[in-house]
């Protein structure tokens, strides 16, 4: 203990930065090998940092001999790094740092916020959402309605239907069709039931917030209070005409998907993921109790279609968060700009 008490304060500088560049260059939290080698390699640097480094600056006679040589080396160490920074990395890797950030660049959120006007800046109603609008300046034709899980479909589908010369306008709502929700969202379905230039409305929601614990009274409570506005809500849209397509939702993860890519740097290859799936089996068991809710409900109105975008994702055996070199996942429960534009044709085929 005495021993590690004198090497401490190196060992606090060698500890952090080594665990640091461990996670980071596995790209998820490193083996418990790796990290039991870093620590390691922590200590005996700190003890040689103690012997050679610390230990002699303290005895020698005159402190400013050892100034020089300290200012040099940090110099050195400054210039290279200055080096490497304005040449974008060391050359020999240039090629794998260029395919790696292509590759992070698909994870990056699918908001763009400086595109985002204020739904009430149209409607001249305070109680409207955020929005996003395809084109500012026209009424929109199809409305792209519910929280995040409705957004990261935005960019596919503008593709879509800028092909098709019509407008979208995806309008944020959170917690869709709860009780504590329901009232305060009639406005928004009133609106769309009034404007008849919207002829489509597609819903789709963060189906987690609508599992129920049926074995509570309060549980089947909410159920039951859910289920109602959701048929309230949509029978609404239908009874004026609208074709309403519930989109559910997307298979969860139960991996980061950074495990998934491959960094040009890497200690060891234990958790680059192959394949970058999940189970078909695990997939269906997360959809089973919602999937058979919204069915329940949705199934038998007339102009209402039910999309599984499962279809699209899975096969027989796994649920794909990369295909074909595509990421389309940017964590683990939304799709990436890249896994929206997947959609694009899926989605609403023409």
């Amino acid at each position: 203990m005495v021993t590690i008490g004198l090497i401490s304060y190196p060992l606090y500088l060698w500890h952090w930065p080594l665990l640091s560049f461990a996670q980071i260059s596995e790209g998820a939290v490193p083996a418990p090998s790796i990290r039991s080698a870093a620590v390691l390699l922590a200590i005996i640097l700190a003890w040689l940092t103690t012997r050679f480094v610390e230990n002699p600056i303290r005895g020698a006679p005159k402190q400013t001999s050892v100034v020089l040589p300290l200012i040099a080396c940090m110099a050195i160490c400054a210039i290279f790094g200055f080096t490497v920074f304005l040449n974008n990395g060391l050359a020999e890797r240039s090629v794998e740092i260029a395919k790696f950030s292509e590759l992070q660049k698909q994870l990056a959120p699918t908001a763009e916020i400086e595109k985002r006007v204020l739904c009430r800046t149209k409607t001249r109603g305070s109680s409207f959402p955020n929005c996003i609008y395809l084109a500012n300046d026209a009424e929109a034709t199809v409305a792209l309605v519910g929280d995040s899980h409705a957004e990261h479909y935005f960019y596919g589908l503008s593709e879509h239907f800028s092909r098709q010369k019509e407008n979208l306008v995806f309008m944020q709502i959170e917690r869709l069709f709860l009780h504590q929700t329901c009232e305060a969202n009639g406005p928004v379905w009133n609106k769309l039931v009034e404007t008849s230039a919207s002829k489509t409305v597609i819903i789709s929601p963060y189906s987690a917030n609508y599992v129920f614990d049926e074995a509570t009274e309060s549980g089947k409570s909410a159920k039951k209070d859910y289920t109602a506005c959701l048929f309230n809500s949509v029978k609404k849209l239908v009874d004026s005409g609208k074709n309403v397509i519930y989109v559910l939702d997307i298979p969860r993860l139960n991996f980061d998907i950074r495990s998934c890519l491959a960094r040009p740097l890497r200690i060891s290859s234990e958790h680059v993921r192959s394949p970058c799936a999940v189970s078909r089996s695990f997939a269906d068991s997360q959809a089973s109790e919602y999937g058979k809710t919204i069915f329940s409900v949705l199934g038998k109105l007339p102009g209402v279609s039910i999309y599984n975008p499962a279809g699209a994702l899975c096969d027989a055996e796994s649920c794909w968060a990369v295909k074909d070199g595509q990421v389309l996942y940017r964590d683990d429960n939304h799709l990436s700009y890249t896994g929206s534009m997947y959609f694009s044709d899926r989605l609403l085929p023409n």
